[in-house]
């Protein structure tokens, strides 16, 4: 019997599933900051909507993004995708930028499910990742693919993607964003979810539900550990952080609580310890999202009394 499930299991997750054509949804989670001020959120709604269009001579399903509201969409279409071969090409500008350093018209490899692992991908001239794992995952009724992807234009070097789906760390144009360099400045996009057919296909456990903001929690990690501990904990005025063995170049502090808001932040330090006033914070668990270089490196818990 168990034999059989495997083997059933194996079968499934063989079929391979394709990229949408229409009626897709895909939310991302949009975390901006300049001159070292509080983090401006956003939920960015990108979509296939409206039918093909063509871009340099070739057929692309219509991508939009909905620059009004969730009971008010307003659908701008800013690019396309299509797919040939098991390869997902993507045209259009990324997250961050109001257009593509490239141009517009630049067409990328998002995606190649044909690939095996230690395969690398090229995404255009300068961009590529490395296939490092494979497995298979229940989306729905249906087994998909997966695969873990190193490179070093990902936030933290590495992301998950699925058949059918793309990314679901850094979203769909995640592997195509560049992190921006600058004094003060900070970024930071999550994958929220997909969705098709206006029903939820996959979501991030992290986050409430499709279309909000709100975190069901910040990953969940030990109050110490090789590199970082903080102290005391619970914690009453005073939250001491420790860098112990800490390899990083300049750092950030934020603090969240259980809703993901952030309610605290520190500019940054190369100091081997830092202190944060939590005088002010209301009881209950907090999360410290810690940065270097604009990347997230670390995310600690602590309960404040």
């Amino acid at each position: 019997m168990f034999m059989s499930l495997v083997a059933c299991i194996g079968t499934n997750a063989q079929k391979y599933v394709p990229f949408p054509t229409e009626n897709a949804k895909w939310n991302v989670f949009y975390a901006s900051s300049w001159y070292f001020s509080p983090m401006d959120t956003t939920l960015l709604q990108y979509s296939l909507k409206g039918g093909d269009t063509i871009i340099n001579e070739k057929t692309y399903h219509k991508f939009c993004q909905n620059i009004g509201t969730k009971d008010n969409p307003v659908y701008r279409g800013i690019g396309g995708i299509r797919e040939q071969d098991r390869k997902i090409y993507y045209c259009g500008p990324p997250y961050t930028l109001n257009h593509n350093a490239q141009g517009d018209d630049f067409e990328y490899l998002l995606y190649d499910f044909s690939k095996q692992i230690g395969d690398t991908v090229r995404m255009n001239e300068h961009r590529k990742y490395v296939i490092t794992e494979i497995d298979s995952i229940k989306v729905g009724n249906q087994y998909r693919k997966r695969y873990q992807i190193s490179g070093p234009y990902m936030l933290n070097n590495f992301d998950y993607i699925i058949e059918g789906i793309g990314s679901v760390k850094a979203g769909l144009l995640g592997s195509i964003t560049d992190i921006p360099t600058c004094v003060g400045c900070q970024y930071e996009w999550n994958f929220v979810c997909f969705s098709q057919n206006g029903e939820t296909v996959y979501l991030n456990p992290a986050f409430v539900d499709c279309n909000s903001l709100h975190m069901t929690s910040m990953p969940d990690s030990k109050a110490s550990n090789q590199f970082v501990r903080i102290y005391p904990n619970p914690a009453i005025n005073k939250l001491t952080i420790d860098f112990v063995q800490f390899a990083y170049g300049e750092i950030q502090i934020a603090l969240y609580d259980i809703m993901g808001k952030q309610v605290a932040w520190e500019v940054k330090s190369k100091n081997q310890t830092m202190e944060i006033d939590v005088n002010s914070l209301i009881e209950g668990i907090y999360f410290v999202k810690i940065y270097s270089d604009n990347n997230l490196v670390n995310v600690l818990k602590f309960v404040k009394n």
